[in-house]
């Protein structure tokens, strides 16, 4: 019999060429929390049911891990779907909407209908179950017109039409015992690995709730965050307005050529939202000291603030915007905005790199609060190395900042 030798979370180990991830994993299991979900190989992800073709190194990841959690989320979603229809029939479908804090949120759909606790503890033991009977997960690989072949049969229309816009020419389905559905990712061989989740009634769905990869075994804290689920939740029937509940959807649209329209329709929506927040803010002028724009590099923070800045112009009230390359407002720096605000201020709020935080220091004519961005090297105040000098006595940006008052800096 042929061998290869390959490292396998850091031991030298004989295999049979001819051998899977998954025959090897049952030999590591005491290597990870719980059930191993995925293979790495290199930089690339292995599912359990693919032979092993190299010998480069094997890690084997459990939910503890980015990419497991991932492949955790799908063989969950899978398995709910399957018992959804186990316990209300072929005819009602579920809809997994989007991640929050962790958790995934659903809804029953065909017809809407508000699950309540003892439906979903219905749902939760079918699913349990097939824990319970490590039922596999058996991955096909199909020609496309077969894929939507059996889709259509299994009544899932949304994957029809989607499959209609493929350009592969072969399509992976995973079937679990009988039901086929398709997911765009990795899948672990059986529902056996998914042992910690649970459902609760949320809005007008419910959430199902996964382990918190920070602590085996525990699932993440029970949290009911309504406000970002409020956002989700608008989000949702914008998308309804508009008709691209899904990507099939959004293809038909374009194929129809009603992109155009759908672009406006979202551009109305975007601006009559932005005129609600100008709104609020001009209504509580007296109480709102500092507006605050949040969100990762390339957004579109400096966009929304152009049009944040548009409607509260609108509405009487003057701002000051500056851009380095003048893509919005003043072309310049923060300085030359102070400049043509003036005296229209009567607090200042500023954080950047201390050279600019030295020229809005010298423009300031108001007290106001400075943020300091700072290398911090221990990070616990022991080495100095991100202090600044105030009338206090010097003062550690990791340890007694970020935020400093104006009065207190000495420059």
């Amino acid at each position: 019999m042929e061998t290869r030798k390959v490292n396998v979370m850091g031991k030298e180990v004989q295999i049979p060429k001819d051998m899977t991830f998954g025959e090897l994993a049952k030999e590591f299991e005491g290597e990870v929390f719980g059930k191993i979900l995925v293979a790495k190989q290199g930089n690339s992800l292995r599912e359990l049911i693919c032979p092993i073709r190299t010998d480069e190194d094997i890690t084997f990841l459990d939910f503890r891990d980015k990419e497991g959690v991932r492949v955790y989320e799908r063989g969950i979603s899978l398995l709910l779907v399957k018992a959804v229809r186990d316990v209300l029939g072929t005819a009602t479908g579920v809809e997994i909407e989007h991640s929050l804090r962790g958790n995934l949120y659903c809804e029953l759909r065909s017809p809407q209908q508000v699950p309540d606790a003892d439906l979903l503890a219905k749902i939760e033991a079918r699913m349990k179950e097939y824990v319970a009977a490590d039922t596999p997960i058996v991955k096909h690989v199909c020609p496309r017109e077969v894929a939507i072949s059996i889709v259509k049969e299994q009544g899932l229309q949304d994957k029809v039409e989607l499959f209609r816009y493929r350009t592969a020419s072969n399509i992976n389905l995973y079937e679990l015992d009988g039901f086929y559905d398709y997911f765009f990712g990795y899948m672990p061989d059986s529902v056996g690995a998914l042992e910690w989740f649970t459902l609760m009634p949320f809005e007008t769905g419910f959430l199902v709730r996964f382990p918190d990869p920070a602590k085996t075994g525990d699932l993440l804290p029970e949290e009911q965050p309504r406000k970002i689920s409020k956002v989700f939740l608008e989000q949702m029937h914008w998308c309804q307005l508009m008709q691209v509940r899904n990507v099939a959807e959004l293809n038909r649209t374009i194929v129809e050529g009603k992109f155009g329209d759908l672009i406006r329709v979202n551009e109305a929506l975007h601006e009559k939202k932005i005129a609600e927040i100008a709104d609020q803010i001009h209504q509580r002028m007296d109480k709102v000291r500092v507006v605050l724009i949040a969100g990762p590099s390339s957004s579109g923070k400096t966009s929304f603030a152009n049009r944040l800045c548009i409607q509260l112009r609108a509405l009487g009230v003057n701002v000051h915007i500056a851009t380095d390359d003048g893509s919005a407002g003043l072309r310049g720096l923060v300085t030359d905005a102070m400049d043509a605000a003036g005296d229209g201020y009567t607090y200042l709020y500023t954080c950047g790199p201390e050279p600019m935080l030295r020229a809005v220091y010298d423009r300031c004519r108001t007290d106001g609060q400075f943020s300091f961005e700072e290398r911090m090297g221990c990070g616990f105040g022991a080495c100095m190395g991100c202090s600044c000098k105030t009338k206090y006595g010097t003062k550690r940006i990791c340890k007694d900042g970020p935020v400093l008052r104006k009065g207190e800096i000495v420059w």
